[in-house]
């Protein structure tokens, strides 16, 4: 799945010593708190990937801040202990919160990438800040440093459900997304399946174009072989023009010959072919109307 391969980019990105810092790490925190798939009144946070889980438990140790995974089936929940939390956590006011980092933890814990090849949506669901406000303008004043970076969300919320949604819903953004937060690997497995995808479609293009003529042109030859046996049926050869004989032979002698060939043939054009087939359609035509009106 594609997404995980960006989630753990993510992981690894934040093990790289650069990023492996206090602030860096406050920032993915604040990121997880302020994902909806947290939930922020139990401090717990429930996956099915065991990777994430226990680097949402690292986070926290990083801090002092202790956490245990507990497993259910397929799914692997961190809770997080209360009291250490509440203790040691800091104001998000009284640090500087890398909106890079931030981001990328509402991605992690709480977002989802669609497969390339089927379409392009990168989204994430934001907890709602009802009485909360510090966590809103903090969460407010990060999108718009985003947005001068040029990565661009839009936004959607619902009474239906309890969270709001950010989102990129266009291939170049998600590119410029992966490019701005130096997730090289994501970007490069995302371009990938593009370029497979946009040359998969272009041969589908191509070869749809190329059944839809193969089908005219069976058609149109049916056609011509269907007129041809009227007008011997019919005795109608000597109604015909020389040159609409010739036409007439050269198909009869040559059921499958195409269009080309049969200009190629008679060293004339195409459209002198189609012509000539016109005529003698509407001499058949006219007969039929005779023989009706008999």
């Amino acid at each position: 799945m594609f997404s995980k391969i960006v989630k753990d980019e993510i992981i690894d990105r934040y093990y790289k010593k650069e990023f492996n810092d206090i602030i860096n790490t406050y920032s993915y925190i604040f990121g997880l708190l302020n994902g909806a798939n947290f939930d922020y009144e139990n401090l717990k946070y429930s996956t099915t990937s065991e990777d994430l889980a226990y680097f949402v438990l690292r986070l926290f140790e990083k801090i002092n801040i202790e956490c245990l995974i507990f497993k259910n089936s397929n799914r692997f929940e961190v809770k997080i202990n209360k009291e250490e939390f509440y203790e040691k956590i800091i104001d998000i006011n009284l640090i500087e919160i890398d909106e890079e980092s931030y981001i990328l933890g509402m991605l992690l814990t709480s977002g989802r990438i669609s497969e390339p090849d089927k379409s392009y949506t990168l989204e994430i669901r934001v907890r709602r800040y009802e009485n909360d406000s510090d966590n809103l303008n903090v969460y407010l004043k990060i999108l718009k440093k985003l947005e001068e970076k040029g990565i661009i969300f839009g936004k959607s919320s619902s009474l239906k459900v309890k969270y709001d949604l950010i989102y990129i819903k266009n291939g170049d953004k998600i590119a410029e997304f992966f490019l701005n937060l130096n997730l090289n690997k994501s970007l490069l497995e995302f371009e990938n399946i593009r370029i497979n995808k946009d040359i998969n479609n272009s041969i589908n293009r191509v070869v749809n174009f190329e059944v839809a003529n193969m089908n005219k042109s069976t058609i149109a030859s049916a056609n011509q072989m269907k007129a041809i046996k009227y007008i011997i049926d019919n005795d109608l050869e000597k109604k015909l023009t020389s040159k609409q004989l010739e036409l007439v032979n050269l198909k009869k002698e040559n059921e499958n010959i195409t269009l080309n060939e049969m200009a190629d043939a008679l060293q004339i054009s195409k459209s002198s072919i189609s012509n000539r087939f016109k005529s003698v359609y509407k001499l058949i035509e006219e007969h039929k109307k005779i023989v009706n009106n008999k």
